[in-house]
């Protein structure tokens, strides 16, 4: 918003009538997992939680493949703004262990480093630098 706006027109704070705040959370899972197992665990957890509005309702999608792990997030909201934190941390601590209990791998990024060890010969048959 331009600096002039701010001082020449009107400015509405929904936060100020509106005290709901969505929480996204990210959930990247292991390839070889159940997509909509993975949907069922996430929504399950949302709606078990107290604080989580059941309208709007949660919601969960498949968002995309990644490098080296399937792409979640689970959106949910919660009535007062200064909950976000709490119930974020809180959906993402039962999800992890649901997950675990359900034998399904939180994805750690892969990488493959190859390292080639050189001997003195090795060097003798490079051409010299310089």
């Amino acid at each position: 918003m331009p600096n002039a706006s701010l001082i020449a027109d009107p400015v509405t704070n929904w936060t100020l009538s509106d005290r709901m705040r969505r929480i996204d959370l990210e959930v990247r899972v292991a390839y070889g997992s159940a997509p909509d197992r993975v949907i069922e665990i996430l929504l399950t957890v949302a709606r078990a939680n107290e604080r989580v509005l059941q309208l709007p309702e949660p919601a969960a999608q498949f968002a995309l493949f990644g490098e080296s792990s399937l792409d979640f997030v689970l959106e949910a909201w919660v009535a007062r703004h200064e909950q976000h934190g709490a119930v974020r941390s809180e959906l993402a601590l039962t999800i992890y262990r649901t997950l675990e209990e359900a034998g399904i791998a939180i994805a750690i990024p892969r990488r493959d480093v190859r390292v080639r060890v050189r001997s003195n010969d090795d060097a003798d048959d490079e051409p010299a630098q310089g």
